[in-house]
């Protein structure tokens, strides 16, 4: 049987650094070697206290140096300009072996600028003699040295400073310096005391501890616990609707996810993706996004590592699922029968199950949450909720956090791929009005039990005729133009029950005859619209603060050229534009947007009056 064929349309003195001998190498905590001696009892305030290794180290190391000769002055305060010259001797000497600073009119002022052009300060302060707060100096200290210098040896959740959250400005330095065991705590619960000033003895802990990762620190702190509020305000953002689709498009299953890492890592249930031609997420911001596809799952353990496109995205924060314990409060998140997101308390009534692969909880669920996040008290994933018992009241299971270690992140498979494609030669046509082209449809499966259906977008424009088959792969489709402008074809590879196996499009311009194409100066390929109507323009205005330039033109001149509006946005489309958005402005004129992404070109057609005249403007922009 032949394939049928149907047509259809529609970071003074009292802090220096002394300059190491020869540089080491480069890049590394190799390059802090000791300079000079530290005499016992050089410093008459130091003797016995639990700083005392510090400075005498500091001060060997040439990072540290006494207020006078013999004392130390441990509890003076740090400017933060003190606190940008450590910085910058530590940055220096770490990826030089030294730190040469020439003296200033301002002594600080090297230091700044060397902080500032190393990415150590992101900008300046407005006083450099004020005192430094301890939270200045951990953002400063922590962008010193980069972050293969500064390897996490302390597992420190988020939040679980108790008076820093990972929201604040500092906080992200601050976790870091925990992290890496440079900072510990002003007590037995890692209080940081951030609105502090700095201390001398405090300096010189942190800062030899930064060069010499012998006298960096163990400390464990316990996770916060947070408000049912708070947990929602942290986690929800993370967790997102899936959207699974078959090959022709449709929706077929919807779950939930979340990811676990901003660059787009998720994680969900095997069941969730299996089988899925195609997925999108959607977060709580009504953003959506593709899925690229799945690195690892686990058909037993019923999880599947994901990938979705983009970056920046918020995450959550892996907890210990093998340390859940029965009447634990936890709270599931995510999208039953594919609602709205929903955030659910719960209790664990089973630990048991746990290394067997299951927490029984009682956390309300429903189908569409599968693939969603179990959290507990500390904002923490600790499960995916995965299935329940139909006929019992709340007996819920999750699949423990702990299983994704099993998973591999290493190739990124697409979910599936296409059994049929089609395509057409070329994709983009230009015809005249009343005028023919020809475009090859090409399916290669050969299948007699396939169909094709083409349908214009604008019937006004063009018209289509699908032509004879060759080979029974490929057959000729004939566009004819109508009226001048654009439109597109759809062509589509159907079953016999009329399901969309695979589809492809097909730009149609029609043009009517016009001025050859003349492009605004510093703009190609803008095409020139005074010189393509045959007009000039009334006013030419350039925009330093965007480096465009507008032109305004008469709309009686437009009205009386041989050519339209229309016709321009068709050669726009010729000239590889694209509309990029339209809106009305607040008088009601509508305003078209078109961009040209390979030569970064924009071209925005607009309308004004000027001196009692009714304008199109057309402007031009570099993006």
């Amino acid at each position: 049987m032949k394939k049928r064929i149907i047509a259809l349309f529609s970071v003074i003195v009292i802090l220096t650094c002394l300059a190491p001998v020869p540089a080491l190498a480069a890049g590394s905590l190799s390059n802090f070697t000791r300079v000079r001696a530290y005499t016992a009892g050089q410093f008459t305030d130091i003797s016995g206290q639990w700083f005392e290794p510090y400075v005498q180290t500091g001060y060997a190391l040439g990072l540290i140096n006494g207020k006078t000769a013999t004392t130390y002055a441990p509890m003076s305060n740090l400017t933060i300009a003190e606190a940008v010259k450590l910085a910058a001797c530590l940055h220096s000497i770490y990826y030089t072996g030294k730190a040469d600073f020439p003296a200033g009119a301002v002594w600080y002022q090297p230091y700044v600028d060397y902080a500032l052009r190393n990415g150590i300060l992101k900008k300046g302060y407005a006083d450099y003699n004020a005192l430094a707060t301890r939270a200045d100096f951990a953002v400063i200290l922590a962008a010193a040295l980069p972050d293969e210098a500064l390897t996490a040896i302390n597992n420190i959740s988020a939040n679980a400073i108790p008076d820093v959250s990972t929201a604040d400005t500092y906080g992200p330095a601050v976790y870091k310096l925990y992290r890496a065991g440079i900072l510990t705590g002003s007590d037995k619960n890692g209080t940081f005391l951030p609105k502090n000033n700095i201390r001398r003895d405090e300096v010189a802990a942190i800062v030899v501890r930064m060069a010499d990762a012998s006298y960096r620190q163990t400390v464990t702190l316990a996770p916060k616990e947070l408000s049912a509020t708070e947990i929602a305000a942290k986690c929800t953002p993370a967790v997102f609707y899936i959207a699974i689709y078959d090959a022709s498009g449709t929706l077929i299953s919807s779950g939930s996810g979340f990811f676990i890492d901003s660059s787009g890592l998720a994680v969900t249930n095997y069941h969730v993706i299996d089988e899925a031609f195609s997925a999108k997420i959607t977060m709580t911001d009504g953003k959506s996004y593709a899925v690229t596809g799945i690195y690892d799952y686990s058909q037993t353990d019923d999880l599947a590592l994901i990938q979705i496109g983009g970056t920046g995205f918020p995450y959550l924060e892996i907890g210990d699922s093998t340390k859940v314990r029965t009447g634990e409060t936890v709270y599931a998140i995510g999208y039953p029968q594919g609602y709205a997101q929903t955030f659910t308390k719960g209790t664990v009534t089973n630990d048991t199950m746990v290394m067997d692969g299951f927490i029984l909880m009682d956390s309300a669920i429903s189908p569409g949450s599968s693939g969603g996040a179990l959290v507990n008290t500390a904002g923490q994933v600790i499960g995916v909720p995965s299935n329940y018992f139909q006929d019992a009241q709340n007996l819920n299971l999750a699949r423990p956090i702990h299983l994704i270690d099993k998973l591999q992140k290493s190739t990124l498979t697409p979910l599936v791929a296409p059994i049929y494609s089609i395509s057409v030669d070329p994709p983009v046509i230009t015809v005249s009005p009343g005028s023919q082209a020809t475009v090859t449809v090409t399916e290669p499966s050969g299948n007699h039990e396939l169909n094709i259906v083409c349908s214009v977008k604008d019937s006004y424009t063009a018209s289509c005729a699908l032509g004879a088959w060759s080979n029974n792969t490929t057959c000729p489709l004939y566009v004819t133009g109508l009226q001048a402008g654009i439109t597109e074809i759809k062509v589509s590879l159907t079953g016999k029950n009329g399901e969309v196996l695979a589809y492809t499009s097909l730009i149609v311009i029609v043009r009517a005859s016009g001025a050859a194409l003349t492009a605004y100066e510093g703009y190609y390929p803008a095409p020139d619209f005074g010189a393509y109507m045959g007009i000039e323009p009334v006013s030419k205005v350039y925009s330093q603060k965007d480096g465009s330039t507008s032109f305004a033109y008469r709309k009686a001149d437009v009205s009386a050229s041989d050519c339209s509006i229309s016709d321009y946005i068709v050669l726009l489309y010729e000239c590889g534009f694209v509309l990029y958005d339209a809106y009305d402005d607040r008088y009601g004129n509508l305003v078209s947007e078109y961009v040209n992404s390979d030569y970064r070109i924009a071209v925005t057609i607009s309308f004004a009056t000027l001196n009692n005249v009714d304008c199109v403007v057309v402007t031009a922009a570099s993006y």
